[in-house]
């Protein structure tokens, strides 16, 4: 079995930004691997113009982003997803109409996912929803590269 071990730094930053930096070890047989790294933060109000950004310490390929709402919207909120500014292809990723508590929406990269280990991962909220303020928690999935 292999220990992994995480330390982690939440800060809040200008406008309700997070931002959530991983760094930490790996150690047990050298024939083990991490296969799957999910690591979730929290976006204090998705209605409203705002960024939160992970930094993953390692090489990696983005899988998907998901994002489950903690409150009630209506209107059109697009997200956008980049790797140090650069917008990562895939379909739309955004709440349309209404969307009540507990609504999930899921992102599935098809192109430009690929990170090194100095890059970080954002999603911007477009904040075009209304009937704020609503939470969001998003979950990046990636595998190691």
């Amino acid at each position: 079995m292999a220990n992994i071990v995480l330390n982690t730094l939440a800060q809040s930053g200008a406008g309700g930004d997070n931002t959530l930096t991983l760094n930490g070890t790996f150690a047990g047989d050298s024939t083990e691997e991490i296969r799957e790294v999910r690591v979730s933060t929290f976006m204090t109000d998705i209605t409203t113009d705002s960024d939160i950004y992970i930094f993953p310490d390692v090489a990696g390929i983005l899988q998907q982003v998901s994002v489950v709402l903690q409150g009630s919207i209506s209107n059109l909120n697009i997200m956008t997803v980049s790797i140090s500014g650069i917008d990562v292809e895939g379909p739309a990723f955004e709440f349309t109409g209404s969307s009540g508590e507990a609504s999930k929406e899921v992102f599935n990269p098809t192109g430009l996912n690929t990170f090194t280990s100095n890059d970080n991962i954002k999603v911007n909220s477009d904040g075009g929803a209304i009937g704020g303020p609503a939470a969001a928690m998003f979950t990046f999935t990636w595998l190691p590269n």
